[in-house]
């Protein structure tokens, strides 16, 4: 048989298209001495459909180098012999032999696979393209990488033995949910056994990189067992092509593969989360929108019994989280189950210390959590409570607290020496109302105040995060019924010639003023000091920070894990 158009053949037709030659022959069917042959040549493009995303599409792998595959097959009562060739596709020859014990022939009348005997398939690489095979794994696309090597595989009495090795070279990926791309990926698997050991698997994104070794256990030709030890060095996680946290530590997890559920446990022994500078803007969302209907969107089907997935995470040592205005040492244990279309948390995430920046003012953390119910609504309980220390010497501090649900936190402002909403405009003005009879303005005043700092603080962020950071931040505090006054401004910079070896750097300039008369009746006119802060964050929390004013300076060198 002749076939020049496979992409007009019935079943061919979605593999691909290019022309197909069979020949092949059978003797003695019905007898107890059946015998059959089979000769394929072909010259194909590989098609792969992927209906992922907005519009279904036909990815053709191999470009303008067709594959180019040649089978040669024979069987009789005893069993099966094959032995094929395939090049192209931009890549080199795999080589395929394969040995079939069958029973076949009187009452067997259709071939079947004997159990009792050995099965043995070898198939060789020799920097073969893998591309046409791992694009058809869904969820990716762009799925390519080279092999070398041979592998082994024999089974009997449903018992298989994997020997020999297989390097992977060349890979690269995109995955479509994501839109998170991997490439330089390289690994090489060696059988020994019924399980394999995964060596040396590495792959970078970014300007990140991504390490692995472990093993595969399989029950029969199915895999049922995967440990695997990560190590992550400044690796970008993505999403719709935006790098929106970065990763670096390590982690082991283990995974049982069932027929109905997959079971990973997850231990993280080192782990620090650094985020992108705080910004007002977010990602346009790509999902479709809840109040419009397409009466032509075929509803999605789901199986009647969902495959599950279930996650086990124990973060429970050295897990850091960094922005800008943002570092705190967490803890967390979590249960994670996801059965389509359900998607269901429970555990903490307890915060054990740190701190973080508001318009300016920085907040230490007491204590804090996050606690999930376990159901599919992902509204965890919150509670926080963290604390302004204020620099002028005698400030008083403020205490703010975090209550209810993500959705719909409750925030509360106390202090020792300002109660009510004293407190409120202690943290915007640096002084209690109680000081200055003409700050003593009602409580709706200072919250319309409050209010009023956090839209500037807003637009400040956005405008700083659009100029690069070159906007610096302002603040003003004044104690004592305005007898000290200090202004400071501060913005964040990291020169060309320093980002090498430096992380971030800030720069800080502050004037303090006081007025002589309000301290001693004695005295007349103002005093005024001016100071400077710089501070430079190198790799593996080091951190350099040196004060100069006037007739006094100093510089430390600390560790801040």
């Amino acid at each position: 048989a002749d076939i020049e158009a496979i992409e007009r053949f019935p079943l061919l037709c979605e593999q691909g298209k290019g022309e197909l030659h069979v020949d092949w022959s059978a003797s003695s069917l019905l007898t107890d001495k059946p015998s059959a042959s089979l000769s394929v040549r072909g010259s194909f493009f590989p098609l792969v459909r992927v209906s992922e995303g907005r519009h279904a599409l036909a990815i053709d792998s191999c470009g303008q180098d067709p594959m180019e595959v040649e089978l040669d097959a024979s069987a009789d009562a005893k069993g099966a012999q094959a032995s094929g060739h395939m090049s192209g596709c931009h890549g080199g020859a795999t080589r395929l032999a394969a040995v079939i014990p069958l029973l076949w022939g009187g009452p067997n009348v259709v071939p079947r696979v004997d159990d009792e005997r050995e099965l043995r398939v070898q198939l060789d690489f020799d920097d073969a393209e893998l591309r046409p095979l791992l694009d058809r794994i869904p969820g990716v696309l762009s799925f390519s990488a080279t092999a070398s090597g041979g592998l082994v595989v024999t089974t009997s009495r449903k018992a298989v033995d994997y020997r020999g090795e297989l390097k992977i070279s060349r890979g690269k990926l995109y995955a479509i949910s994501t839109g998170q791309e991997l490439h330089d990926i390289t690994a090489k698997l060696i059988g020994n056994g019924n399980w394999a050991k995964l060596d040396t698997l590495h792959a970078t994104a970014g300007q990140g990189s991504l390490a692995a070794e472990g093993s595969i256990g399989f029950s029969g030709l199915r895999p049922h067992q995967l440990s695997v030890a990560l190590l992550l060095k400044d690796f970008p996680l993505e999403r719709e092509g935006v790098e929106v946290a970065w990763l670096e530590g390590s982690a082991a997890l283990a995974t049982q593969i069932g027929q109905e559920k997959a079971i990973t446990a997850v231990k993280l022994h080192s782990l620090a989360i650094r985020l992108p500078t705080a910004s007002t803007r977010s990602l346009q969302p790509l999902d479709p929108n809840p109040d419009v209907i397409l009466t032509t969107t075929k509803a999605k089907v789901h199986p009647d019994i969902p495959y599950a997935f279930e996650f086990f995470v124990d973060g429970r040592r050295q897990i850091t989280v960094r922005r800008s205005d943002f570092e705190a040492e967490v803890s967390t244990e979590l249960a994670v189950s996801y059965q389509e279309p359900d998607l269901r948390v429970g555990g903490y995430v307890e915060f054990r210390h740190g701190s973080f920046e508001v318009f300016g003012k920085v907040f230490k953390i007491n204590r804090g959590s996050m606690r999930f119910d376990g159901t599919g609504e992902l509204n965890p309980e919150v509670n926080l409570v963290a604390t302004h220390e204020s620099e002028i010497v005698g400030g008083s501090p403020v205490l703010v607290s975090v209550t209810g649900t993500l959705a719909e936190p409750e925030v509360a402002f106390t202090s020792d020496t300002c109660p009510g909403d004293g407190a409120i405009v202690l943290l915007v003005s640096g002084r209690c109302p109680n000081q200055d009879p003409s700050s003593a303005t009602d409580a709706r005043g200072a919250q319309d105040a409050f209010a009023a700092g956090i839209v500037g603080g807003i637009l400040t962020l956005g405008a700083k995060h659009e100029l690069g950071g070159l906007i610096p931040r302002v603040s003003v505090e004044s104690t004592g019924q305005g007898a000290q006054t200090r202004l400071k401004a501060g913005f964040e910079a990291v020169p060309k010639f320093m980002r090498a070896f430096v992380q971030r750097v800030y720069l800080q300039g502050a004037v303090s003023t006081r007025d002589q008369t309000l301290v001693d009746p004695a005295a007349t006119g103002t005093s005024a000091v001016l100071d400077f802060l710089i501070e430079l964050y190198f790799p593996h929390s080091i951190v350099g920070t040196g004060r100069f004013a006037p007739q006094t300076w100093g510089l430390d060198v600390t560790w801040e894990p």
